[in-house]
């Protein structure tokens, strides 16, 4: 696997081990995570990861083959780089479709539209500034949790997987938080950036709303790509994007930057009485009590133990 990948890193894989006490294996050189919890009997390539660089209909179709004869109650899923249109295999269906971006030296060259909201920003002295320290993984985590709960309406990820984070990429140089800073001082912005290899991967991000009139997410994006055309990085992943409409804005946004919009394709394998082990019922009853939690604005010493607790079940 490419050393330039992040989700095949053993960096990424200590951050699942070390969060959440997942295992990771490997199957052909892909790693993937067995997990037999209240959620399920489940092996997935990878949790809590956009995709793996599997573009190749013959290998994701072995490994899900192989691993459904190894595990044969479990569910196997592999999140892969493969067009929508796949034709998988006899046992397997397609679980999900959704984009990932790349922004490579170069580019298409940002929208006019894009480059207007970039100049808002400057207009509004948005500051841009790079950090690595924990403080500013404590901003990040300020805003993101405030936004998973207002504006998703669910739980956050749990803080110890930030910190994870942190050390393991950009507490060893592999990374860091780009922020941007209102005119008044104000925190309006953060984006998440890991290096692994050569190629930078937006993974992270999260906006104060009062402050998105400025458009400091165009100027961070901006400042982004013109680091990777200056030699910083060979490329720029800009994450995952849903194939809904709900997510057509974001995924204009992203290509509006110049970059390139590529499909993903999760393909499942599901034993025939999967669903009849009290998995789903649990999964309904979870989701229920995290989104009851985000409706009453619960506080945030009464959301991280339970992001803490729970956020597992989501892998």
């Amino acid at each position: 696997m490419s050393e330039s990948e992040l989700f095949g890193s053993a960096a990424w894989a200590g951050v699942l081990t070390e969060t959440y006490g997942f295992t990771v294996e490997y199957q052909d050189e892909l790693p993937f995570c067995r997990i037999d919890d209240a959620a399920g009997r489940r092996v997935i390539a990878l949790p809590f990861t956009d995709y793996l660089p599997v573009d190749q209909a013959d290998r994701a179709n072995k490994f899900l083959t192989t691993l459904s004869r190894r595990y044969p109650t479990y569910r196997v899923v592999l999140k892969s780089r493969l067009p929508h249109d796949t034709s998988p295999g006899s046992d397997a269906h397609i679980s999900k479709r959704a984009y990932c971006h790349r922004y490579r030296p170069g580019g298409g060259g940002a929208s006019s539209s894009f480059r207007r909201g970039t100049r808002q920003a400057i207009r509004a002295g948005i500051e841009v500034r790079r950090a690595s320290d924990e403080a500013a993984c404590d901003r990040f985590y300020h805003l993101y949790l405030r936004q998973r709960l207002q504006k998703f309406g669910s739980i956050p990820q749990s803080p110890s997987f930030f910190q994870s984070v942190h050390r393991r990429f950009i507490g060893n140089g592999n990374g860091f938080y780009l922020e941007a800073w209102s005119s008044a001082g104000r925190h309006a912005a953060t984006l998440v950036v890991l290096r692994c290899g050569d190629g930078w991967f937006y993974k992270f991000g999260a906006s104060d709303p009062d402050l998105l009139a400025d458009r400091p997410n165009n100027l961070l994006f901006d400042h982004l790509t013109a680091a990777v055309d200056d030699g910083e990085s060979t490329f720029l992943d800009l994450g995952l994007s849903g194939s809904s409409e709900a997510y057509a804005g974001l995924r204009r946004f992203k290509s509006a930057t110049g970059a390139e919009m590529h499909p993903l394709t999760y393909l499942t394998c599901e034993p025939p009485d999967y669903a009849d082990d009290g998995s789903a019922e649990f999964l309904v009853g979870l989701g229920a009590v995290t989104s009851r939690l985000a409706a009453i604005g619960a506080p945030a010493d009464t959301v991280i133990p339970v992001s803490e607790a729970l956020y597992r079940y989501f892998a």
